[in-house]
């Protein structure tokens, strides 16, 4: 009753109940202990990596860059290119180097459009894994839609802005220390000024703003 594919159960040897409304970390953790047999981990989840050496990428300064997480594969996750192209006018103007990351052709289209005439705010390369985990990793701040690589700022222990509107954050958010979400729904009903409550359109870029202010004070506290 409380597995995703309740069908494939039915082969398992061994079954464990896992209550559903919990974070999928703190799911998978108890699983994990119930299987394995020791006992659950009451602490904060440690991923392992914040403490990895990565080779940190030669235009990256940790006090000013900030990695933007623009895309994602479901459209209804995406927040509007006009809010991210005023999120950068805003952080520019504080001094804030923006960078793009990107993984498709349509994805860099929509990196390409948002930085269009921006000044201090960057398109980059197509990179691996491995070197976009080194370019968070050094990263004062992220701020990102709901995709894997949100997850992955979190789990290399940087501050990260995330944005949700059909997805819920207690279940599935980007999870750990220095985690900040931002959501989008703001009203009871199917709509709010003509959107749906669970639109991104319903997060403004000045909001997103204070947040990154108010995370990179504290990172830097």
């Amino acid at each position: 009753a409380t597995v995703r594919e309740p069908m494939a159960s039915l082969t398992y040897r061994h079954r464990f109940e896992i209550g559903r409304q919990q974070h999928a970390v703190e799911r998978s953790r108890q699983l994990f202990a119930q299987a394995l047999n020791y006992p659950n981990p009451v602490d904060a989840a440690d991923y392992g990596l914040a403490s990895v050496s990565f080779r940190q990428p030669s235009d990256c300064y940790r006090e000013k860059s900030v990695v933007l997480v623009h895309a994602s594969a479901r459209a209804d996750k995406l927040w509007p290119v006009s809010y991210w192209r005023q999120l950068c006018l805003q952080l520019s103007a504080k001094g804030f180097s923006l960078q793009l990351p990107w993984g498709t052709q349509q994805e860099r289209v929509r990196a390409e459009e948002i930085a269009r005439s921006l000044e201090n705010v960057f398109v980059l390369s197509k990179t691996s894994l491995s070197d976009l985990a080194a370019r968070l990793a050094a990263a004062c701040c992220v701020v990102a839609v709901d995709t894997g690589v949100g997850h992955l700022a979190a789990a290399l222990g940087r501050p990260t802005i995330s944005l949700y509107g059909p997805t819920d954050p207690k279940l599935i958010g980007a999870y750990g220390l220095g985690q900040y979400h931002l959501c989008a729904d703001v009203s009871t009903g199917d709509t709010y000024q003509g959107k749906s409550a669970d639109s991104l359109e319903n997060i403004f870029p000045e909001t997103v703003v204070e947040a990154v202010l108010g995370a990179t004070r504290r990172c830097a506290a």
